[in-house]
């Protein structure tokens, strides 16, 4: 992920420039790669990930300018499934705000879409609990969407 042109700044680190150079975090982030953090949340949600804090996600930034150019990829999700005890999921821990996941997922879906590329098969479960909460989580997501769309067009 890094090279001598790239390195990785997590959020811990920029919330702390950010704070101290009076950025609004939240409205940079979007302003630079709302795309990537709205997924971010959607896949939290569906997978139940618990460990995004703000080690686990920040920006790519060019080494010669110091800027940021992007979110980097996700990464870090051994704490995935942690959070399939109820619809809503964990705090999602992203947002400024509290919230829950499926809130988060839910904004992210309002202002994104879903963006499903490809189906989800259920083979690719081994476990009946986790598979059905993943896809309660996505029929969830799909119908938010519906919605959204719906209010679009109207």
């Amino acid at each position: 992920v890094t090279s001598p042109a790239v390195s990785i700044v997590p959020m811990e680190s920029f919330a702390i420039c950010a704070q101290n150079h009076e950025i609004d975090r939240m409205e940079y982030i979007l302003k630079l790669d709302k795309y990537s953090y709205y997924m971010m949340n959607i896949l939290d949600y569906l997978i139940g990930n618990t460990d995004r804090h703000w080690g686990n996600w920040g920006f790519l930034v060019d080494n010669q300018t110091n800027t940021p150019m992007r979110l980097y990829d996700l990464m870090d999700f051994n704490k995935a499934f942690q959070s399939y005890d109820t619809i809503d999921g964990a705090r999602c821990l992203t947002c400024e705000m509290w919230m829950t996941q499926k809130e988060a997922a839910i904004e992210a879906v309002k202002a994104i879409g879903l963006n499903q590329l490809h189906e989800v098969h259920t083979e690719w479960f081994a476990d009946e609990e986790r598979r059905e909460m993943f896809f309660k989580r996505l029929d969830l997501l799909l119908d938010k969407q519906k919605v959204s769309n719906i209010h679009e067009t109207n």
